[in-house]
């Protein structure tokens, strides 16, 4: 595919007097990649952000319609660093990676840690003291217990009564274990072709029509301080 590169205009920051933002368009033959400002100035700053930023459909600048703005935000969200897939042709269309889910990390409690350290001091006792330590059931099921899992302890299980909560948070499928929660996409095999989400990056071509939309937006005739 033919590469390219453009600067846009298709917003102005209504909040702060009409200011331009600007959109850099750069798509190498492969690789797409998109950034904006918010009102460049010429010591290098910028009257709001820059980089991955959000586009108002309703600050359209002349010459652009809502339409085209929300269809460029859609676009920049979908292709932009299009050689930088986590997950293979499969998982993209079966996951979301996005999809936030909670995670809970439990620890176990003061007291089955002191409990674990006296069995374990006890073992060690008897060994030393040339005795044959036989373990129950219990007690192993005991001293197998990890100091921290995202297991829910099981009510029926060593666990139970024998863990806290010791922190929670939200946090994007495609950034979290399935051992951490089940959603969890990160080194994930795909059931389809094998490949482990989030191992390495893999290349998405764009779509024609994409570039088509891209190549066909106006080219701002103002001159931004910096892009």
């Amino acid at each position: 595919m033919e590469a390219f590169q453009k600067i846009l205009s298709p917003t102005v920051t209504g909040d702060r007097g009409g200011i331009p933002v600007f959109v850099k368009v750069i798509f190498d033959g492969t690789r797409l990649s998109i950034t904006g400002v918010e009102g460049p100035r010429r010591n290098g700053n910028c009257y709001g952000g820059c980089g991955q930023i959000k586009l108002d459909p309703a600050a359209a600048s002349e010459g652009w319609t809502a339409e085209m703005v929300e269809k460029l935000s859609q676009v920049w969200k979908a292709w932009h660093l299009n050689d930088m897939r986590a997950g293979c042709e499969h998982q993209r269309v079966a996951s979301d990676p996005s999809e936030k889910v909670e995670v809970v990390t439990y620890r176990l409690t003061d007291e089955a840690r002191t409990q674990i350290r006296g069995l374990k001091a006890l073992n060690l006792a008897r060994l030393q003291a040339g005795e044959t330590v036989t373990s129950t059931q219990d007690e192993i099921a005991l001293l197998s217990l990890p100091r921290e899992t995202h297991q829910a302890p099981d009510a029926d299980g060593p666990g139970s009564g024998r863990y806290e909560v010791a922190r929670r948070g939200t946090r994007p499928i495609g950034t979290t274990y399935p051992s951490e929660h089940p959603r969890g996409l990160l080194m994930k095999a795909c059931p389809e072709c094998g490949y482990q989400y989030g191992s390495t990056w893999l290349t998405e071509e764009v779509p024609a029509d994409v570039l088509d939309f891209l190549r066909g937006l106006p080219s701002t005739s103002l001159t931004p301080a910096w892009i």
